[in-house]
């Protein structure tokens, strides 16, 4: 990085600043306008960049952050091409500024060596704790303690998109829930006259916020303003109809009506005894046959081996083919570590890949979420934002285990996530989800087909070793199933519904049949190897799909990318987009940069091939086929004898003359 571009950094201090940051302590302010200090004397930041990534760090003082984390912070979408260089550079130069010890680097990110105390984001954070462990006399002063930290909104003066829309909606909905429950202890000691110009002033800043316009209505209607009351409702029910299309919930509805009969408003939004919601234990039931993936379980047992350590990733993303047993594993682990979990357990099928149904929309999620958590319906907020930080609010502090399963990408799952460091997720998905990885310092889990002993092991499993299932049966009837869990599980379940046939029928059945697939089909399109497969298949650029059936048509064991692009007659690089789109969906596989289709999959891509693609336009796709297999041969001889002569060429471009 040349001079110029190095960030110019502004020091008002009486003293050198090196003497400063050897000697003093460093307090960091986030909620509001950005400042920092050392010994007790202001230092102002002028470049962005370093702003950014001194904001993403006390965000987890003491947590080591990921450089992907870091750069997305700082960057947004066009990082550096080196952009650890670039993070270590603004590190030294906060160093230089802040002092030596104050930022490490550590492993695979950075991490901020500050007392927590000394960031108002983990003091507001600690009080609210407190505060929801404390008698109500005490819970009133711990929040006003909470709320005198607030200056505005979360990271004024600082341009970061990530933090703008990850971490400031999470911690501004925090302040709100704060501002509501302080309010209905100051109506449950009558301070109503207190509390009207400075609910005017929050409704005014979020004016599509029904929670907080239901305790103005009360607070008007306590201080005999029932005429304001209804005012104010209609200006709600206004806003609402203008900014969202919606009308006011069942909440301000309710208060209406009690306004036009007389009576008292919401006394059922008055603090209530807590009542203990029940924990959520939403696991699907574990699998009694499961086998193998040792490694896998060993990835997923990283988030949770030691919570006495900082933990790198609190995010795990388990990819793989269709029925390559991606639910089944995520299941299986979440139910050996559910004890480390006592806040809960929750799952979701986030429906990326189904037959008759599209992805879940976030708003369904989020409100499945907290529904799960004991939210009462009516406290749930109208704007999606504000319902994905009322779910972090709700998440944070405790230790849950989520497990969102069968998602689309990764914009479907990174509102998702909680906020609590207790929390541990578990993703599963067809694609790839590299956004996760990089972003979120997900720990990715690639599952492969299963060993030839494993898939003997599950078929045992289920069937039991019989004296009519040989095992030189067995281990061919895995191979037939290409050591596919699911192709494993139906041929078991064929097994099992006739217990006298043996084995070795079903892997000759299997052998002379003419469409393999035919023989994977139990009746229910979960289980149905054609209906699975097709459920990544329809979700392929027009491109990748026209790819994938010309490789299922060829029967070529593997391919490079130059004979893809020979075979699909389109330039390298648009074969090279279109084979990344088929990896990232786990559709092919690479192998030392060639790619392949497993067997059946092969056999599913071939069948499109031949309803899809007419028969001039497979010969012709074999043509070019043998066409670049042609010019490899001629070129691996040229390497052989460069001296070969012009006639043997001329002789063998006439063979493929001839083969057209």
């Amino acid at each position: 990085m040349c001079r110029p571009c190095l960030p110019t950094v502004l020091t008002h201090v009486l003293v050198t600043r090196k003497k400063h940051a050897s000697s003093g302590e460093v307090t960091i302010r986030v909620l509001g306008q950005f400042e920092v200090s050392v010994g007790g004397l202001p230092v102002r930041l002028t470049a962005n960049r370093l702003l950014a990534l001194l904001a993403v760090l006390a965000v987890s003082p003491g947590e080591i952050v990921s450089m992907e984390r870091l750069a997305q912070a700082v960057w947004s979408e066009a990082p550096p091409r080196n952009v650890r260089r670039s993070l270590q550079t603004y590190a030294v130069r906060l160093r230089d500024v802040l002092g030596a010890g104050l930022i490490e680097s550590r492993g695979t990110g950075l991490i901020l060596h500050v007392d927590r105390e000394n960031v108002d984001a983990f003091k507001f954070s600690r009080l609210l704790e407190e505060s929801g462990n404390s008698a109500p006399g005490e819970e009133r002063r711990y929040l006003v303690e909470a709320l005198g930290l607030w200056r505005g909104e979360a990271f004024e003066g600082v341009d970061s998109r990530w933090l703008t829309e990850m971490e400031a909606p999470r911690l501004n909905e925090r302040q709100l829930v704060a501002v509501e429950r302080r309010t209905d202890l100051d109506i449950t000691d009558h301070r109503h006259g207190d509390l009207v110009a400075d609910l005017e002033e929050w409704v005014a800043r979020h004016p599509t916020r029904e929670t907080l316009w239901l305790r103005l209505l009360m607070v008007l209607d306590r201080c005999g303003r029932q005429a304001e009351a209804l005012q104010r409702y209609e200006q709600v029910r206004q806003r609402l109809a203008g900014d969202l299309g919606v009308d006011p919930g069942p909440a301000l509805q309710r208060a209406h009506q009690e306004l036009l009969e007389g009576r008292t408003v919401c006394r059922k939004s008055e603090p209530q005894p807590p009542v203990s919601a029940p924990v959520p234990r939403q696991l699907p039931p574990d699998i009694d046959t499961f086998v193998g993936r040792e490694g896998a379980l060993e990835r997923l047992s990283s988030l949770v081996r030691d919570s006495s350590t900082v933990c790198s990733s609190r995010v795990a993303v388990v990819t793989g083919t269709a029925g390559v047993g991606k639910t089944a594993l995520a299941v299986h682990w979440a139910h050996a570590v559910a004890d480390q979990f006592p806040d809960g357990q929750l799952y979701l099928n986030l429906r990326g890949f189904e037959p008759a149904n599209e992805p879940m929309e976030t708003s369904d999620v989020i409100r499945a979420l907290l529904d799960a958590l004991g939210t009462v319906p009516e406290d749930i907020p109208h704007g999606l934002d504000a319902q994905i930080g009322l779910y972090r609010t709700r998440s944070a502090g405790r230790r849950m285990l989520v497990v969102l399963d069968n998602a689309r990408d990764a914009s479907q799952v990174r509102p998702l996530l909680p906020a609590g460091s207790g929390c541990r997720v578990v993703v599963t998905s067809r694609n790839r989800l590299t956004g996760l990885v990089a972003t979120e310092s997900a720990t990715p889990v690639t599952l492969d087909v299963l060993s030839p002993d494993e898939a003997r092991r599950l078929i045992v499993r289920h069937v039991g070793m019989a004296p009519t299932h040989d095992p030189a049966a067995l281990r061919t009837l895995g191979e037939l199933c290409t050591h596919l869990p699911l192709a494993l599980v139906i041929a078991a379940a064929r097994l099992a519904s006739q217990p006298h046939r043996p084995a070795s029928t079903l892997a000759a059945d299997l052998l002379a049949s003419e469409n393999r697939l035919d023989l994977f089909y139990a009746g229910d399109p979960y289980t149905d190897i054609r209906a699975v497969l097709s459920w990544s298949y329809r979700v392929l650029s027009p491109g990748a799909a026209r790819l994938f059936r010309l490789l299922g048509s060829c029967r070529q064991q593997e391919l490079s990318v130059d004979a893809a692009a020979s075979l699909a007659a389109i330039p390298v690089r648009q074969a090279v987009r279109l084979i990344a789109e088929l990896s990232h969906a786990h559709l092919i596989t690479e192998v030392g940069g060639r790619y392949s289709l497993n067997g059946l999959t092969q056999t599913y891509a071939g069948e499109l091939a031949a309803l899809h693609d007419d028969r001039p336009g497979r010969i012709a796709t074999t043509h070019r086929r043998f066409d670049h297999s042609m010019r490899s041969a001629d070129w691996a001889y040229g390497q052989i004898d460069p001296q070969r002569d012009a006639e043997s060429r001329d002789g063998r471009g006439d063979l493929v003359a001839a083969a057209h």
